[in-house]
Order: structure tokens, then sequence, then C-alpha cells
């Protein structure tokens, strides 16, 4: 005999026929962070080039000045575009230092997962320099031209005054807040969903289940054993296939259709362990087999989409040269997770020669000693052989580590894009209150109270705000739900509770910023607001 390497394609290759491959991160958890990428970037850009036509006023007369000394336009607005890169450099230059910190964070909510950030890449660097060329020019085109293109003897007649209440900065104050709406709206939307997977009905009672595997059926009987003389197990059952941890794909003929189904080989006890519920029928004969049953369980999931919705009770599957009465139905449960969309699910009892695992029932609060009496118990039988034993819940734990992270990611951008946005609508309501100085002195002089302040001093945003609210809430949904549907097959979906509670977040923080300018307003000296220029 000769022994050979088996080549490593091989190798590969049987992985990917055995299914063996372990999953990569969802599609959405790339594609939605670099979705919020770009709308933070977006709302970064709107809200420079919002600021840069607010402060406008203070470089008027510079203006002014250039252009009566022979400055043009072009001349002008290349000084200011000069102006922007500078500052978008050093918000570039900040970010590749910040990004190692991230990159970090990033990984370390992800199993199997590690970025490296590496600046002498050519290709990352590439993008880096356009990133750097096209943020620039979107921050800094629209105010270059727009400041550049009065005429220098407007400017000095001290007529000329812009920003805070212009429909371009509206429109773009608007923007920013549907954008940090969406964004927290997709956060609420994945906590949400997160909080709702932990307490689903999976049709069993995975909180007080725990389970072993084993390679032979005496191992498996001689443990069970040794279990089932400990006073905190309530109950165990032996089967082959376990809802979560594998099961066998099958396809079958009923009345003449082929169909696709789950199967499931399991034990006498299997049902009553897990708390599976019968919906219709009978359920297994209680007298002990020799024989894998010629009685067969479907769940509810099987009527309708097998059977249509008929009645199946004392009716045939054929599986090869094999026929199964169909004894009962099952109320439906999760065959594997939520990322899978339910399925038709067939269940056989088989004896105990088949089986190659078995569950163990305790009470909730006793769960972590049985699992500990459990591996240390095995160590001492077994010494020599893995402990294969699992918590039933854990058939949720990829799910619910996949809901976390994007909601605690989502958290992080929409908490950036709500922070730049109260900064844009502080300065713009700011500047929008510099323009209105004397009036807004006059109408306190003549008895107007806080909130008819506050009314004209933000009038002019009042209907975007609306308008943005109303978006971001829409676009966060249709946003979260791409997201969800991409990774899951069985979500929570975004309630109108969700959207009205991150709406109403956000305008809290929108209302406490405007109301802060509102008591500076309140609180300034009439007197000098009301003295000449």
């Amino acid at each position: 005999y000769r022994l050979e390497a088996l080549p490593v394609m091989a190798l590969h290759g049987r992985e990917i026929r055995w299914n063996n491959l372990m999953d990569g991160l969802p599609p959405s958890a790339v594609w939605g962070n670099i979705t919020l990428a770009i709308m933070l970037l977006l709302t970064a850009c709107l809200n420079f080039a919002n600021t840069t036509i607010s402060i406008g006023n203070r470089r008027l007369r510079e203006m002014g000045v250039r252009k009566a000394m022979g400055g043009t336009q072009f001349q002008l607005m290349r000084q200011l575009l000069s102006e922007a890169l500078v500052v978008c450099a050093a918000a570039v230059a900040t970010g590749m230092i910040i990004a190692f910190p991230m990159a970090e964070w990033y990984s370390s909510t992800w199993e199997h997962l590690e970025l490296d950030i590496r600046y002498s890449d050519p290709r990352l660097m590439l993008f880096i320099v356009s990133t750097l060329l096209f943020t620039t020019l979107l921050a800094g085109a629209y105010p270059a031209f727009f400041i550049t293109r009065f005429n220098p003897s407007s400017i000095f007649r001290g007529t000329l005054r812009f920003g805070g209440a212009s429909l371009f900065s509206r429109l773009m104050m608007g923007l920013q807040v549907a954008i940090a709406l969406a964004a927290v709206v997709v956060g609420f939307s994945f906590a949400y969903n997160a909080r709702m997977q932990e307490t689903a009905d999976l049709g069993y009672n995975r909180k007080n289940l725990l389970g072993f595997q084993a390679d032979s059926i005496a191992d498996l009987k001689r443990f069970q054993q040794i279990l089932e003389r400990n006073p905190k197990v309530v109950a165990t059952a032996g089967t082959r296939h376990v809802p979560g941890f594998g099961y066998r794909r099958a396809e079958i003929s009923f009345e003449g259709e082929n169909a696709e189904t789950a199967w499931f080989d399991v034990g006498k006890d299997f049902m009553s362990v897990m708390g599976m519920e019968l919906y219709a029928g009978e359920t297994f004969p209680a007298e002990m087999e020799t024989e894998p049953g010629k009685e067969v369980l479907v769940n509810q999931t099987f009527v309708r989409e097998v059977a249509g919705g008929g009645e199946v009770i004392g009716k045939f599957i054929r599986f090869d040269t094999m026929s199964f009465r169909i004894a009962g139905v099952v109320r439906d449960f999760m065959a594997d997770s939520p990322f899978d969309a339910p399925a038709p699910v067939m269940l056989r009892r088989v004896p105990e020669r088949l089986f190659s695992a078995c569950m163990v029932k305790t009470r909730p609060e006793d769960l972590s000693e049985v699992f500990a009496f459990m591996e240390s118990e095995w160590k001492k039988i077994f010494p020599y052989k893995p402990f294969s034993g699992f918590y039933q819940s854990e058939v949720l734990r990829e799910t619910l580590e996949v809901s976390r992270n994007i909601a605690m990611t989502m958290l992080v951008f929409s908490i950036v894009i709500l922070l730049l946005t109260i900064s844009g609508l502080f300065s713009i309501v700011s500047l929008n209150a510099i323009k209105q100085w004397r009036g807004l002195a006059m109408r306190r002089v003549l008895g107007a109270s806080s909130m008819d302040i506050a009314y004209h001093l933000n009038r002019n945003h009042l209907y975007v705000m609306l308008g943005a609210t109303i978006a971001g809430c829409l676009g966060g949904r249709i946003f979260a739900l791409a997201m969800m549907n991409s990774i899951y097959k069985i979500h929570a979906g975004v309630g109108l509770g969700v959207m009205v509670f991150a709406a109403c977040s956000v305008l809290l923080v929108m209302i406490g910023t405007i109301g802060l300018k509102v008591w500076q307003v309140w609180r300034a000296s009439l007197s000098e607001a009301l003295k000449a220029e």
C-alpha cells in the first residue's frame, strides 16, 4: 500500500460538497456599512457646504475688495476651493488615524473577522486621494461659486446678507436630518429585531434544553444513564437529528407532486422533551420499535405548501421505494435558524440503534450547573474524546450576533451623523437669528413671548423638518427592510412604533438645539440689538 497526500483543491472540493464551509459575513453587513459610510460622508459634505455659505457674511467685504482690485471670480473660487481642500485634507488625515481603532473595534464584534488597514496598498491610496478630491468638490464647489458671484457695489452698500434661511441651506439641512433619522430608524429596527428574536417562540422550549452527541449508541446510552441519575435533570430523549444542529434533506412525492422537506429522525420521547405541540392527529405509538417507523408527522408548513392547505392525515408520502403514512400534524417549529425560511418538515420515529444525540431537559435556573456537570462527567468517562455538549439556545447565537452588531454599528453611524446635523442646524439658526436680530428685539419690546420668538426664528425650517422627518422614516424603513431581507428569512420587520420612537428621538434633539438658540436670543441685551449700526 502507498499513502499519498490529498491535493489541496481536493480538500476544498470535499468541503464544498459536504457544505462544511463556514458562512461568511452577511452581505448586508458589507454593503449596509458602505451605504451608511456614504451617507455619513454626504452629511459631512452638506454640513461643510451649509456652514461655509452661512458664515460667508464675514468674508463679503474681503470678496468685494478683491473684486474691486481686479480679482476675477475664477481666482476667488480657486482660493475658496484651495481652502476647502486644506480642510478636507486635514479631515482625511484625521480619519486615516481614527480608522485603526475603529477597524480593531469592528473586528472584535464579529467572529472570524480581522480587518487589516495597509496604507501601502496603491489601490487604497488611490481611493483615499479620489475621496479627497470628490469631497473637496462636493463640499466646496457650490459655496465657492455662491459667495464669489456678488457685485462689489452691493457688498459695500452693506445691504447684502445671506445664509441661514436660503432655500439651498434649508434643503441641505433637511437632507441631513433625513439621513440622520434614516440611520436611527435602521439602528432601532435591528435592536428591536434582536430583542424579538431573544423572546421568539421557536416551536419548542429552547431555554431549558441541553444536548450532547456521541460516536456510538453504547457511549450515548451510558452517558444518558449517568445524567438521568442527576436530580436536576428532568428528562432525556435520544434522537438522530436536532433542530438547528442538523437534519436530512429529502425529495418526496405527495399525491403525485414532488417536494423537498426537512427530515428529522427522532426518538419516542423527543417531542415531549423538546416541548413540541401536536396540532392535529396522533403522535408516535408508545411501544418500542426495532425498525424505523412507517408513520410520520408533518408540520403546518407542509400542510400549507405541499398539501395546499388540504387534509393530510391518513394520506401517504412516498420517498424512494418506501411509503409513509401521515399520522399527525405538529405545530410549526424552527428547523434551522432565522436565516432560513420556514420549511416543510417530516418527523419519523427511529429505534435507539440509530441515535447519535441526546436532548437533556432541566429547569432554566439549573441550565449552567447541569451543563458543567455534563462536561465534568464526560471527561471522567471519556477522557480521550472531545466533549460535544451544546445549549439548544445556541441556534440563535449567530442570529443575535448579527442583529446586535448591525444595531451597534448603525448606532455609531447615527450618533456621528446626528452630531453633524446638530452642529449644522445650530449654525444655520444662529446666522438666521443674526439676520433677524433687530426684528426679534422689536418683537420682544412689543411683548412677544418666547414661543413667538421661536416661531418667527424657525418658521422657514418647520416644513423642511416635517418633510425630512417623513422622508427619513420612509427611507430608513426601506433601508432596514432591505438589509433584514438580505440576512433573515424570519425577522420582526420595521413597525410603526419603531419609526415613531426614532422620529421623536431625533426631533427632541433638534428641538433642544433650536431651544438653546432661542434661549440665547431671549437673554440677549435689547439695547445692543436695537442700537444703530
